[in-house]
């Protein structure tokens, strides 16, 4: 769906200026024909759109706005008068900016689905989904808090991951500093003065050189930032996204953490969809084409054929590999009992607890590895360079 602005004249000889919502330019014509009117001029104001939202609006500002528009709705007041009343308050820009939008077009008539469509950069994938049908279900107050409440956990969630890599990639930023300053600034120095003392460096002292001049050389800086880009182009690809994508699915640790966490953010939408009144299907649907990871979206395709062929779920979702322990067992019960819904719920619960041990064991794990492999390297380096300098000057009889 895009965005037209068209100047128009009516039967009367009246000249209008609107915009307008169609999926293409043929579309756009077929609408202001069958209103009576002819045709002037137009133009596509949608990448104007794009530019003015094109801005980070974090998990915690969507969970904030869901939250109020969800009481507002709850406590009958109309659409339009519940977005005024949010915009006015204090809340990001880029989504103030958007919501006077949202405004001007469902006040023309367009449903909140089709307007908050014009804004894929704010709104995600998976939370349009969810609007759609909240509105055609009428339970869009429902879905707006279940929405709230899983965009705050997401948001928990990242802050968390974020809180727990900091420690580690801090050491490895400080270690990468020093290495670069001992080998661009120290060792040079040490090797002139050893130079003139004895008029022969020390093999280890000549390696090492050797790597810094490698290391300074354009070819090399070259070189390196045109790996980098290829890879960047390379991953960019929907060819090859797919592949790269699935690495972190192999690694022992980075596997586990992405499973832990998908496993999380799968049983929190499957929950809201179910609860929405979608089918299994049709949600197990709806989340393939809302993930952006081409290796799950081909693991979710599997899971629906499987569904689809007649298997139950429980076993689907065991035969992807992707789920495990209390989930599937909670899956399994919900389905023979025709709870579903309830089982996901305590799913949830259990998951929340769950992923916050998950985040500090592995925390835990990692710092102590990171050090020790960061302290081996810093350390065989440092025994290269001094090593040659203190026999050096014992074959001086300094000491």
């Amino acid at each position: 769906m895009k965005k037209y602005s068209y100047k128009a004249i009516d039967l009367n000889g009246n000249i209008i200026k609107d915009n307008c919502l169609a999926n293409d330019e043929k579309q756009l014509f077929k609408i202001i024909h069958e209103n009576g009117l002819f045709l002037i001029k137009y133009k596509n104001s949608e990448k104007k759109l794009i530019k003015n939202t094109k801005t980070k609006v974090s998990h915690k500002d969507i969970a904030m706005f869901c939250k109020q528009l969800s009481e507002m709705l709850n406590c009958g007041i109309n659409i339009l008068e519940a977005l005024r009343i949010i915009r006015e308050d204090k809340i990001n820009k880029y989504l103030k900016n958007c919501l006077l939008e949202l405004e001007e077009m469902i006040y023309k008539g367009y449903s909140i689905h089709k307007s908050m469509s014009l804004f894929p950069e704010i709104f995600p994938a998976f939370m349009l989904e969810i609007i759609e049908v909240g509105e055609k279900s009428g339970r869009l107050e429902k879905v707006l808090s279940n929405l709230s409440k899983y965009y705050l956990a997401k948001y928990k969630l990242n802050k968390r991951l974020k809180s727990a890599a900091i420690y580690p990639i801090m050491i490895f930023i400080i270690s990468i500093v020093f290495i670069f300053i001992i080998f661009t600034k120290v060792l040079p120095n040490l090797a002139l003065a050893i130079s003139d003392m004895t008029n022969k460096l020390p093999s280890n002292l000549e390696t090492l050189l050797k790597l810094n001049t490698i290391f300074s050389s354009f070819e090399f800086k070259f070189g390196l930032l045109a790996c980098t880009l290829l890879l960047y182009l390379l991953i960019k690809q929907n060819k090859y996204k797919g592949f790269f994508q699935s690495y972190k699915y192999k690694i022992p640790i980075i596997k586990k953490v992405f499973l832990e966490i998908n496993q999380m953010k799968f049983s929190n939408e499957f929950y809201i969809l179910i609860g929405s009144g979608v089918s299994i299907v049709n949600s197990l649907e709806i989340i393939e084409e809302s993930t952006k990871d081409n290796f799950l979206k081909e693991k979710y395709k599997n899971i629906i054929y499987s569904v689809n062929q007649g298997e139950s779920l429980s076993q689907s979702l065991e035969k992807s590999n992707l789920f495990h322990g209390i989930f599937l067992s909670m899956v399994r019960i919900g389905e023979e009992a025709g709870s579903l819904e309830e089982m996901l719920k305590v799913v949830l619960e259990i998951n929340e607890i769950n992923i916050n041990e998950f985040i500090n064991k592995i925390s835990k794990q990692i710092e102590p590895v990171v050090i020790i492999v960061v302290g081996f390297i810093v350390s065989a380096i440092v025994m290269n360079i001094f090593i040659p300098i203190i026999d050096s000057m014992y074959s001086l009889d300094i000491f």
